[in-house]
């Protein structure tokens, strides 16, 4: 039997980096900006979680950007 070929609009047109750095920065979220707990989550070591973030454009300050002045830790 001969293999279907899925096409990229089959899959909402995202590509795995795509999914991965989604899914990444939101167990980071999830874990209060907390890498090392992140990381444990994610079950990749801290230093290559904080690499990926770095490429990504990520930083603790940019998470409280997306907050409400009130959720922002003083």
């Amino acid at each position: 039997m001969k293999a279907q070929s899925v096409s990229a609009s089959a899959i909402s047109g995202k590509k795995l980096e795509d999914m991965e750095r989604a899914h990444i920065l939101r167990v980071v979220e999830e874990c209060g900006g907390n890498q090392s707990h992140a990381a444990d989550v994610l079950d990749i070591d801290r230093v290559t979680l904080y690499h990926k973030l770095k490429k990504y454009g990520w930083s603790r300050s940019s998470m409280d950007r997306d907050k409400k002045p009130d959720e922002v830790a003083r």
